[in-house]
């Protein structure tokens, strides 16, 4: 009968990130050694707690967690002790605010569409309005000039006596 050790490291899940069941420490091949509290003290490694009945030691050690100040790695790099409660606020508040900083960026950036928008069919753009106006100003000067040209017409005849 085998046993498997599964190692998992910061941040690829909860016991990663909190700094549990950490075995190894440095980042690349150079720098990797054995951690150094389990050189100093090898019983700090328990791979089994094997059950007994009224033994609520896992579970008062996950009620514990709650108040411990755990090592969280932030993503600029840099690193906080605070409860998981604490740090869970701290995500909750910077996601609030970057949702806010977002939402209200979209609402810029609209308003700003919009005057643009307007702004360009104002130049380029056609009014219905404008086009009919002009399209009856241009058909009353037409009939105008005609009148005008007939006038012209008939005056020409009458004084050459063309017809």
């Amino acid at each position: 009968k085998g046993y498997t050790i599964a190692i998992e490291d910061h941040g690829t899940n909860l016991p990663g990130v909190v700094g549990m069941s950490r075995f190894f420490d440095g980042n690349d091949g150079k720098t990797i050694s054995v951690d150094f509290e389990l050189l100093n003290d090898p019983g700090v490694l328990q791979g089994f707690s094997a059950p007994v009945s009224g033994n609520n030691s896992v579970a008062n050690n996950m009620i514990q967690m709650q108040y411990d100040k755990l090592t969280f790695y932030r993503s600029n790099g840099t690193t906080s002790n605070e409860s998981i409660e604490g740090f869970y606020r701290f995500i909750t508040a910077n996601v609030a605010t970057d949702a806010q900083s977002t939402g209200q960026k979209n609402d810029t950036n609209a308003a700003l569409f919009s005057t643009i928008f307007s702004e360009y069919q104002s130049i380029s753009g056609v009014s219905l309005d404008e086009e009919l106006v002009d399209l009856m100003r241009f058909q009353t000067a037409y009939s105008a000039n005609s009148k005008v040209i007939t006038t012209i017409d008939k005056l020409l005849e009458t004084l050459l006596g063309i017809k």
